[in-house]
């Protein structure tokens, strides 16, 4: 039987030039929604001068998973992504913590402790990511549980997954959000299929011996 086990490692790949790579995109969707604001304040009062801004909000809300930087982050983590497995299904996302792994500045601009694949079958959940690897069989956690994306993805995007567990030193639960989608129906998409396998797999997996 798998022992659940959590490796910490310095990153390599998400050092700070790369964190803030991805916040450059984040200005990218704001640009729509300040050219709406520049263009309706030189001309004269109409519809247009509330539509325009509310146009450009809409598109930065469609486009919000664009803004998180996920296109540089699907190909940064290429190099991460385990051999293929027909027997298990896999995602990119990223991973956070409770209690949090990473503290200061980055926390702050960053709500992810790592960024990777998750690859979920029979046996359990294994993540590999840049400064973390994680694996947990099913018998050391709880079901899988839908969590909302909170105020940063405004409660539109995908939720993410929550696991509990009891089986790692200092970590009582563990959440994995979907990175890979570039719009907002993307996200929820590809949040409720990794919520799927998470479900799919987690009974799927064989039942413990018993002890006698």
């Amino acid at each position: 039987m798998r022992a659940a086990r959590l490796e910490l490692r310095p990153p390599t790949l998400f050092r700070s030039p790369t964190i803030l790579a991805l916040g450059f995109y984040g200005i990218m969707v704001s640009i729509p929604i300040i050219a709406a604001v520049l263009l309706v304040s030189v001309r004269q009062l109409s519809a247009w001068t509330f539509v325009l801004p509310l146009l450009a909000m809409a598109v930065a809300v469609f486009l919000m998973p664009f803004g998180f930087g996920n296109p540089l982050l699907v190909r940064r983590v290429k190099r991460l992504e385990p051999p293929p497995d027909s027997s298990s299904s896999r995602f990119v996302v990223q991973l956070t913590l409770t209690p949090r792994v990473r503290t200061g500045w980055r926390a702050t601009f960053e709500d992810a402790d790592d960024l990777g694949w998750v690859v979920i079958s029979d046996a359990g959940v294994d993540f590999y990511g840049d400064s973390v690897s994680l694996t947990l069989p099913w018998s050391a956690s709880d079901a899988p549980r839908l969590q909302t994306s909170g105020w940063r993805g405004l409660f539109l995007c995908g939720p993410r997954v929550r696991l509990s567990t009891t089986a790692l030193p200092n970590v009582s639960q563990i959440e994995f959000a979907e990175r890979a989608s570039w719009t907002l129906p993307g996200s929820r998409r590809i949040a409720a299929r990794m919520y799927q396998s998470f479900a799919r797999w987690r009974n799927a997996c064989p039942p413990e011996p018993k002890v006698v």
